[in-house]
């Protein structure tokens, strides 16, 4: 399906109206939905005494309808956004693990907009911070539909997620559970702090991504073997500096490249340190490719 960019040329009259006024109006549109979804993720509370998997079907429902119906198709028609696939191709219907680097709060919504763009899946799951489910709305919506939320405290975690995960293998229709291994998004002090721990060590920094903590993934690996048919390394690409949430909403970016991996659950190997090895090296992967896109840039500097 071909996008429309209605975004009228820079320095305009209407350019500037599109600038101040579209990304309020755009919130808006994008939030009110979210508040009806809420209204009916409530109302599904009614089946959950007696059918748990009705439960989560219908909040499965109710946030395709959202996330991927609302959000990621209107991004795709109305300002023009894209995603560019590069790299091995991935089966429609597949159920994935999803490591990605992390740069912007707009890396959510690319991952929608890519898995939307190509009829992937329409089932989605994050790994999300704890704090995100006291958001109003957002975070109730993102508790209703079944995100894996992180207090960052393995010890608080790990029974939970444990469970999470077994509830996961019940599930009878494909997925993708998606997560940012790097636990957080990208700056410049962390940018270092990452580089200084990599030396301590002995290991060779890093330049475009962080350290990845492995912890995560090794616990969700462990506990959806049999259920996962692929891991998907994706390194986000944008062009040029990662763009704030305000102005991806309004049409700064309109292209993100998607650099794609995948590599089917029986060649992951099987221990701890040798997956935390593995994470380590598909971030080396990730960080090459970010820093081909920086070195084709006018300016690196804007990166």
């Amino acid at each position: 399906m071909a996008v429309v960019d209605f975004r009228p040329s820079k320095g305009t009259l209407a350019w500037w109206v599109w600038v101040y006024l579209w990304g309020p109006v755009a919130l808006l549109i994008g939030f009110g939905p979210l508040l009806l979804a809420n209204f009916f993720q409530f109302a599904t509370l009614v089946v959950y005494p007696f059918s748990k998997p009705l439960f989560r079907q219908w909040n499965r429902w109710i946030s395709y309808a959202v996330w991927n119906v609302w959000w990621a198709s209107n991004l795709r028609r109305f300002i023009g956004f894209r995603t560019e696939a590069i790299g091995d191709k991935i089966p429609p219907g597949e159920t994935a693990i999803v490591v990605a680097n992390h740069q912007s709060m707009t890396d959510t919504m690319v991952m929608l907009c890519f898995a939307e763009d190509h009829k992937l899946t329409n089932d989605i799951k994050f790994m999300a911070k704890n704090e995100l489910r006291y958001v109003p709305v957002f975070g109730w919506a993102i508790v209703f539909a079944d995100f894996v939320m992180l207090r960052r405290d393995w010890a608080k975690d790990e029974a939970k997620i444990t469970a999470t995960f077994a509830r996961f293998q019940k599930t009878a229709d494909p997925f993708w559970l998606l997560m940012f291994p790097e636990g957080t998004r990208l700056t410049a002090q962390k940018q270092q702090d990452s580089r200084d721990r990599a030396v301590s060590k002995g290991f060779e920094p890093m330049t475009q991504v962080l350290w990845p903590r492995p912890k995560g993934f090794t616990a969700a690996l462990k506990g959806l073997r049999g259920k996962v048919d692929a891991i998907y390394s994706i390194a986000i690409d944008y062009p040029g500096r990662p763009p704030k949430l305000y102005q991806f909403i309004r049409g700064d970016v309109t292209r993100v490249a998607i650099h794609i991996k995948r590599h089917p659950i029986a060649t992951l190997p099987q221990g701890d340190s040798e997956l935390a090895d593995w994470l380590v090296g598909e971030f080396r992967w990730m960080d090459q490719k970010l820093e081909a896109g920086v070195s084709q840039l006018t300016d690196p500097a804007q990166f």
